[in-house]
């Protein structure tokens, strides 16, 4: 009877330390998820068994990867080629690529401006009566190509009112120059009149005419 108890008690000794183990493993494995994250269990997986899934996935990712760097340095190669093509027009045509054009204005100059005051008539001091000559020259500076330009003259006075505003075109051949000269009759009374005042010319360029350049 004594020897039935002794294993009776060993046998609940036995499964009671084996429930606690169970226990002990399983509040270590909850704590270890909780803190990492990951599943300890899948873990040791890994690690003695192995991830069939895993190492084929790396592989294919590798491969796809190689893949994709291989196509882009064949892109960029295709790129820098375009590039080159574009910065440089004669190695874009001899290479078969497209240049890159634009419009861009003639070369031109507007040179020997003048302007020149007469007081036509004098009363006690103050010209009431003036006639002021403004000229330009403008030279199409480009040896292959014609064109119309365009200009505009402005007379003002010493306060910086606009007395007349004139316009002209010019046809002008490959390093041709042409002349834009107006005259202007001034009348007015008083010290402060516009015809007893310093009259300017002011000369703008309206329209040029313009070339293809490619590059």
């Amino acid at each position: 009877m004594d020897d039935q108890n002794k294993k009776g008690a060993v046998k609940t000794i036995l499964i009671t330390s084996i429930a606690v183990a169970i226990v002990l493993i399983i509040g270590a494995t909850m704590y270890v998820w909780q803190v990492t994250g990951r599943n300890p269990i899948q873990q040791l997986s890994d690690i003695f068994v192995g991830n069939p899934e895993s190492d084929g996935g790396s592989d294919g990712g590798d491969f796809g990867s190689s893949s994709s760097g291989g196509s882009s340095s064949s892109s960029s190669s295709g790129s820098s080629g375009s590039s080159g093509g574009g910065g440089d027009g004669g190695g874009s045509s001899s290479s078969g690529g497209v240049p890159l054009c634009t419009m861009r204005q003639i070369a031109h100059s507007l040179i020997n401006r003048e302007e020149i005051n007469t007081c036509n008539t004098e009363e006690n001091g103050i010209c009431i009566s003036k006639t002021t000559n403004c000229s330009i020259e403008i030279h199409n500076n480009d040896a292959d190509m014609e064109g119309t330009f365009s200009l505009s003259l402005n007379f003002l006075n010493e306060s910086g009112y606009n007395l007349k505003s004139a316009f002209k075109e010019l046809m002008l051949g490959p390093s041709e120059k042409g002349t834009f000269q107006e005259a202007y009759n001034i009348e007015s009374t008083g010290i402060n009149g516009s015809a007893n005042q310093e009259i300017r010319c002011f000369f703008n360029t309206l329209d040029i005419p313009e070339k293809e350049v490619c590059f």
